[in-house]
């Protein structure tokens, strides 16, 4: 199920607006990195692309900046 659940949360993460929701979602991917360890690789690939973006659309939230860089924590260890 990893592929699947992956993939939508990635949409989910591109599709939503509100700086919490984003959070949210970036916070469950976090957790599911962290839970599958290295089995995330193949799906990851997206998600490294749209961070640099994410990052730029984010320039006015911290907050949201720090659940980038705890993603990106995650996805290096």
């Amino acid at each position: 199920y990893l592929e699947s659940i992956f993939g939508l949360l990635f949409q989910l993460l591109q599709q939503v607006t509100e700086c919490d929701t984003k959070m949210q979602v970036l916070h469950v991917i976090s957790c599911v990195i962290e839970r599958v360890n290295t089995q995330i690789r193949p799906y990851v690939g997206c998600l490294v692309q749209y961070l640099p973006l994410l990052w730029k659309q984010s320039e006015e939230h911290n907050m949201l900046r720090c659940a980038i860089l705890t993603t990106l924590i995650h996805l290096v260890q």
